[in-house]
C-alpha cells in the first residue's frame, strides 16, 4: 500500500510540472457572461478608458478550442458579435501577445442574456517600478538564474525592444525605457527535464519613474499548472503569463 502511495504522488507531481499552461483554465478570476445571441463587447484599459485595436476573440470551450470568431475593438472600444451558436465558449482580449480578460461565454437563445459586456486589457498583476532591470532567481531555495534569455517588447507595438541574457547572479539591466507598459520575457536556455519544465514565461513591467521601486520585485520564479508563478517573500504564489 506505501509503495502504491509513493507511486501516485510521483505521478501526480510529474503531471503538475508537465500539464501544458491553459489560459483560460487559469483565469485569475473566473467571470461568466451569459449574453444574447447578438451582442456588443467595449473593451477598456485599467484606468477606464476605452481601448481601439484590440483583439477579442471567441473559441469553442475545451477540449477544441476552435476559433469561432475574432474582431478588434474600434476607436469607441466596441466589438459587436451576431448570431453566435447556442454553445459552450471562452471569449478574450488581447493585444501584443498580452492577455486580457478571458471568461466563459454563454449565449442564450431568449432575452434573459445581456446585450452588452465589457472586457478589460491587460489583466494579471503588473510591476511598476522606474526601470526593467532587476535580480531573477528559481524555486524555492532562491538560485540565482543564470545564463537565461531577456528580452522585452512593447505592448504598443509588440515589437522586440531589448535583448540580454542574465549575469552570474541572475542580474539583468535595460537601457532606460519611455514610461509605458512593456513585456518582459524569460526563457532559460536548459531544456526540460523528467521532473522539472525549464523556466519560461512573460512578466508585465509598467516603466513609470514616480515608482517608489527602483527594480522589479526580487522573485523566485518557478513553473506551475498555469504557466510561470513568482515565489513571495512570504511564501505565497503570484501568478504571471
Amino acid at each position: 500500500m506505501k509503495r502504491f502511495l509513493v507511486v501516485l504522488i510521483v505521478a501526480v507531481a510529474t503531471a503538475t510540472l508537465f500539464w501544458p499552461p491553459d489560459a483560460c483554465a487559469c483565469s485569475r478570476v473566473p467571470v461568466r457572461f451569459k449574453v444574447r445571441r447578438n451582442f456588443m463587447v467595449t473593451v477598456r484599459g485599467r484606468d477606464g478608458r476605452v481601448l481601439e485595436g484590440i483583439s477579442v476573440k471567441i473559441v469553442f470551450a475545451i477540449p477544441s478550442r476552435d476559433l469561432v470568431a475574432e474582431q478588434l475593438s474600434d476607436k469607441d472600444g466596441k466589438v459587436v458579435f451576431h448570431d453566435v451558436m447556442i454553445s459552450d465558449y471562452w471569449i478574450s482580449a488581447e493585444h501584443a501577445g498580452v492577455s486580457g480578460t478571458v471568461a466563459e461565454l454563454l449565449p442564450v437563445a431568449d432575452d434573459s442574456g445581456s446585450e452588452w459586456i465589457s472586457l478589460k486589457w491587460p489583466e494579471g498583476p503588473i510591476e511598476n517600478a522606474q526601470g526593467v532591470a532587476g535580480q531573477l532567481l528559481a524555486g524555492w531555495q532562491k538560485a540565482p538564474l543564470t545564463e537565461t534569455d531577456v528580452w522585452l517588447t512593447d505592448t504598443v507595438t509588440g515589437k522586440e525592444v531589448g535583448r540580454t541574457i542574465t549575469d552570474k547572479q541572475g542580474r539583468f539591466s535595460f537601457s532606460k525605457q519611455d514610461p509605458g507598459l512593456y513585456v518582459l520575457h524569460i526563457e532559460e536556455r536548459r531544456a526540460c527535464s523528467q521532473y522539472q519544465c525549464k523556466i519560461k514565461g512573460r512578466i508585465l513591467v509598467e516603466v513609470d519613474p514616480a515608482s517608489k521601486s527602483a527594480e522589479i520585485q526580487r522573485y523566485s520564479l518557478s513553473m506551475t499548472s498555469c504557466g510561470l508563478g513568482g515565489i513571495k517573500n512570504d511564501g505565497s504564489l503570484v501568478l504571471f503569463e
